[in-house]
């Protein structure tokens, strides 16, 4: 059974209204949080291989690759961004 399509959106409403915020503002905090973990991930997971990652680029594929990998590249040190949608 889908979930409703407003669901998601009243969930960070309820969340955002006791902390005196918007949902929109709750929502790009939370991709925020979202994309500095990938990116401490890669990093973590990289350096434990003993890779410089300034030596590669990021492929970011598959269905929420693309749209954080565009974001990865700064924080994550890689030398460029390579994105592929599927």
């Amino acid at each position: 059974m889908p979930a409703p399509r407003r669901a998601p959106a009243r969930a960070l409403y309820e969340v955002a209204r006791p902390l005196g915020t918007s949902a929109e503002t709750l929502a790009e905090g939370i991709w925020s949080i979202v994309n500095a973990n990938i990116a401490q991930a890669i990093c973590a997971i990289t350096v434990r291989q003993g890779t410089d990652m300034r030596e590669f680029i990021l492929v970011a594929f598959g269905g929420a690759g693309p749209p954080h990998g565009g974001v990865w590249p700064p924080s994550s040190k890689c030398s460029r961004p390579g994105l592929v949608s599927s």
